[in-house]
């Protein structure tokens, strides 16, 4: 079940309610700052809302830049040598389906960068593989399935639904790629963001926006999402 708020005429599409939201994290809310981004909040109104992003180590908190996304609308930035935030414990355990949709950019590319990771497994999520810009779905480690092309620099939306045969993937509201099965991926109780879960293979990027959901977006829901994603950062 959706609700819409009303637009005036000519006004920009708003967030949309959706049901089966988990998390959601926009970088121009809820940043707290040390040396660099130490907390980033959930501010989720239909999921729980407390799933923080955190790194107490200085070293390892990416940059927070107020104007670094499209339309010069905060980023949280990721240098790709030692940046990450995580989510460690107190998440729900969360299993699939779940559909995750990223707004942001590779700032240079190799096929071993790990853009987000499960805490409590060697698994990783959403990767980079191949030897062109591609980004591919994992949920069981080693299982690089429905690779989307990206352009390294270039903001985009990455849309990725994890439902094991049924899983897709796309960018900026283009042809789903599917027919591929990441596996399953279940219990997860924590997220490593910007990185595989031991660490390695640092993902240099820039997230605008991260929003989980526990089901598959469709329909109104998806029109609706899209719209909002569209005016906000004019990418398509």
């Amino acid at each position: 079940m959706s609700l819409f708020p009303i637009l005036s005429p000519g006004g920009p599409a708003p967030y949309p309610t959706i049901s089966d939201e988990h998390s959601r994290w926009r970088a121009d809310q809820g940043i707290t700052t040390a040396t660099g981004v130490s907390q980033w909040d959930d501010i989720s109104t239909v999921g729980d809302g407390d799933n923080n992003w955190v790194q107490a180590t200085t070293g390892e908190q990416p940059t927070y830049n107020a104007t670094g996304g499209p339309g010069g609308f905060g980023a949280v930035e990721f240098d790709g040598s030692d940046d990450n935030l995580k989510i460690a414990s107190g998440m729900a355990t969360f299993n699939q389906p779940a559909h995750y949709f990223m707004l942001a950019r590779q700032t240079a590319f190799t096929s071993t960068h790990v853009w987000l990771s499960f805490t409590n497994s060697s698994y990783n999520t959403i990767r980079n593989n191949g030897a062109s810009p591609k980004v591919a779905q994992d949920a069981t480690g080693g299982s690089y399935q429905n690779h989307v092309d990206m352009t390294v620099g270039t903001f985009f939306l990455l849309d990725s639904f994890f439902s094991g045969a049924s899983s897709h993937q796309r960018l900026n509201n283009g042809s789903e790629v599917t027919g591929g099965n990441p596996g399953t991926g279940n219990n997860i109780t924590g997220y490593r963001l910007g990185c595989e879960w031991d660490g390695s293979n640092d993902t240099p990027m820039d997230l605008c926006e991260f929003i989980i959901f526990t089901a598959e977006v469709t329909g109104g829901d998806l029109t609706a999402l899209m719209a909002y994603f569209s005016d906000r950062y004019g990418l398509f």
